[in-house]
This record gives C-alpha cells, sequence and structure tokens, in this order.
C-alpha cells in the first residue's frame, strides 16, 4: 500500500487500467470455474 503512488507514477496509468482488465478477466475465468464445478458436483457429472 506504501508503493502504491510510485508505482502508478512508474507504470503510468494505461499499464494500470490493462493489469485492472487482465486481473477482472481471471477473477472472472475463476468464477466461472468454481461455478461449473459445484453444477457438475451437484448433479454428479
Amino acid at each position: 500500500m506504501l508503493l502504491a503512488e510510485p508505482l502508478l507514477r512508474w507504470l503510468g496509468d494505461s499499464v494500470m487500467q490493462a493489469a485492472e482488465k487482465l486481473m477482472g478477466l481471471i477473477l472472472t475465468a475463476v468464477a466461472v470455474q468454481m461455478l461449473l464445478s459445484g453444477i457438475r458436483s451437484y448433479y454428479g457429472l
């Protein structure tokens, strides 16, 4: 947390926006995988 501002200045806004979008995509993929695993487990597939 202490290095957030210097890191933001060093990387720049566009790199941080790209990193945020990538992390969102990864989080969505993990959520979908967990959902599908739960459905498979529930139905015994």
